[in-house]
């Protein structure tokens, strides 16, 4: 719109460029963590499977009256039960995510995900802000392109998919827009 496109082409670039390094970082930083995470639950349940009956045998075998704490019986016992009736908590789980995706493919469900995922704990405000940075950069490369401020709004609101940012948005496109026509109007 302002016709300097090689300028507008070269920011657009190092935008793009700087949302893919930001992305490379964050799953540099999840994956290893999701991984770690993933794999010391099988280990908790290997160790609960083995582990634990060798403990318990190996007091049986020296005569002990010794057990294991009750905790670690009543864990042993639950991840038993769980072997053994595997079908109930993988229907229930098939359920709760089946009744969860129906929810959130409705547009009250999407919206109250979306405004989940910038509350939710540890994450929320982690992807607030790279919602918003997102948001920013590409009204900053709008902006120096010659764009006013309602249009730059405008097109950079399609970088964010969290409709409660593009709500948050459209009520300050309204904003901007009803401060304008008072201002015209006194």
């Amino acid at each position: 719109m302002s016709g300097n496109l090689t300028n507008a082409l070269e920011q657009a670039v190092d935008y793009l460029e700087s949302t893919d390094k930001i992305n490379r970082t964050l799953r540099g930083i999840l994956i290893p963590n999701l991984v770690q995470f993933v794999l010391l639950i099988i280990m908790l349940i290997v160790g609960t499977l083995v582990a634990l009956p060798a403990i318990q045998d190996l007091y049986d075998s020296m005569g002990s009256q010794q057990t294991l704490p009750a905790i670690s019986i009543w864990f042993s016992n639950v991840i038993n039960w769980l072997m053994t009736f595997w079908y109930i908590p993988t229907a229930l789980i098939a359920a709760f995510v089946a009744v969860t995706v129906w929810y959130i493919n409705t547009p009250k469900g999407r919206f109250n995900f979306h405004h989940f995922k910038y509350t939710m704990p540890v994450f929320g405000q982690l992807i607030f802000a790279i919602d918003f940075s997102r948001l920013m950069r590409a009204m900053l490369l709008n902006l120096r392109n010659g764009m006013r401020i309602q249009e730059a709004l405008d097109v950079s609101k399609n970088v964010s998919k969290n409709l409660v940012l593009l709500s948050i948005i459209e009520a300050s496109m309204n904003n901007i827009l009803i401060r304008t026509i008072l201002d015209r109007a006194f």
